[in-house]
């Protein structure tokens, strides 16, 4: 709760984007238990979205990512009812083939290696995917938030994706 508050100061002292959605990214880190924090914004002079801010990823390998565009109609494509958990969207890697088309070997999320667990149901898997979108007040896509590797090595469940669906209203507040 104190990093919610933190960041509504951070929001209420008209901060740089960019060191914004980076203080966003390591709040859900340290707050929600995730090892891995991307955030992504929409451009629309490529009519897609960039990667912009990150916690738990080599900077090496984020300054690779932020080149790589998501385009708008597939993400867009990506966020079906079938996968969406309250305002989110959990991707299980038992039914890859459902939603993996709809992205690329650059465009897919980050991953840290780890063991995979034989309990699918409710274990986090290496090739599961979590994003969160970030809307507007008229409900468009601003951006989203993928996360990776829980602390916890559990799925979301509606509990687990409160904390981070207000982080992502926070941010959204921040890019508006």
């Amino acid at each position: 709760l104190n990093q919610v508050f933190e960041l509504g100061q951070v929001i209420r002292a008209g901060r740089d984007l960019d060191e914004l959605l980076e203080t966003v990214a390591h709040a859900v880190q340290s707050a929600a238990g995730y090892a891995v924090v991307l955030i992504s914004l929409y451009d629309e002079t490529v009519d897609g979205f960039r990667r912009t801010a990150q916690a738990g990823v080599p900077l090496a390998t984020f300054e690779a990512m932020r080149g790589v565009v998501l385009r708008r109609s597939r993400i867009e494509g990506l966020l079906q009812e079938q996968f969406r958990i309250s305002q989110s969207y959990f991707f299980p890697a038992e039914r890859a083939g459902e939603w993996r088309p709809f992205l690329t070997d650059e465009e897919i999320v980050y991953h840290r290696e780890y063991v995979r667990d034989e309990e699918i149901s409710a274990r986090w898997q290496p090739d599961d995917a979590l994003v969160v979108p970030l809307r507007d007040t008229r409900g468009a896509l601003l951006g989203f938030m993928t996360v990776d590797a829980p602390l916890d090595g559990r799925r979301p469940t509606q509990a687990t994706l409160e904390p981070l669906e207000i982080f992502a209203q926070q941010a959204a507040i921040g890019v508006e």
